[in-house]
C-alpha cells in the first residue's frame, strides 16, 4: 500500500466513525436534551488513562448529571494488510476509530515528543472550543510498554500520523495498528 492510500485508509476509518456515528449522535442527543449540554467534556483524576484525562462524547446538566460515550460500531472493513509510513513498517487491521491499539517492539516512546503530541491532540488548553459539533480532539491514551490504545475521538487523521512520527522518531521500526482489547 503507497503512502496516498495509507491516507486514504485511515481517512476512511476517520470519517466513519465521526462523521456517520459520533456528529450524528451529538445531534441527536442535542436535539433532544432541554437542559445544558456540551459535546466532548474532558474530565481529569481519571484512572489508567494518560495524564488522569479523559474526554466524553456529550455530557448534559440537568437534575441529574449525564456522560455520554458513543461507542463506535461500524468498522470499516479490509483484509489485513502492510504499508511503509516514512521507514515505519505497518501492519494494519480493521479496527475502530474510537478504540485503536498501536503495538510496537520498543518499551517505550519517547516520553517528551509522546507528551507533547497528547497534549495539542487532546487540546490540554481548551484552544479547540466546540460550537455545538466536534472539536478535532482525542479522547484519551492508555501507554503501556510496547503499546498505546486510544479513542481517537473527533481528532483528524492527522493526529493518528503525527502519533506514528513520534513512534518513528523514538527508533520503533514496526507498528501493528489494530482493534483495542
Amino acid at each position: 500500500m503507497n503512502q496516498e492510500q495509507l491516507h486514504e485508509r485511515i481517512q476512511k476509518i476517520r470519517d466513519e466513525y465521526v462523521e456517520r456515528e459520533l456528529e450524528p449522535a451529538i445531534a441527536r442527543l442535542s436535539a433532544k436534551s432541554p437542559n445544558p449540554n456540551r459535546p466532548e467534556v474532558k474530565f481529569g483524576e481519571i484512572d489508567g488513562v494518560y495524564k488522569g484525562l479523559a474526554a466524553v462524547d456529550w455530557a448534559e446538566n440537568g437534575p441529574e448529571f449525564h456522560a455520554t460515550v458513543v461507542a463506535g460500531y461500524m468498522r470499516v472493513s479490509f483484509p489485513p494488510m502492510t504499508a511503509d509510513y516514512r521507514q515505519l513498517s505497518l501492519e494494519i487491521a480493521p479496527f475502530h476509530w474510537d478504540s485503536l491499539s498501536i503495538e510496537f517492539e520498543k518499551d517505550t516512546v519517547g516520553q517528551s515528543r509522546f507528551e507533547q503530541w497528547f497534549d495539542r491532540w487532546f487540546d490540554i488548553d481548551d484552544e479547540r472550543v466546540s460550537d455545538g459539533g466536534v472539536s478535532g480532539i482525542i479522547h484519551s491514551a492508555i501507554v503501556e510498554p510496547k503499546r498505546i490504545s486510544l479513542d481517537m475521538g473527533s481528532a483528524p487523521s492527522d493526529a493518528l500520523f503525527e502519533l506514528l512520527d513520534v513512534l518513528r522518531e523514538s527508533g520503533v521500526k514496526q507498528a501493528r495498528l489494530g482493534p483495542s482489547e
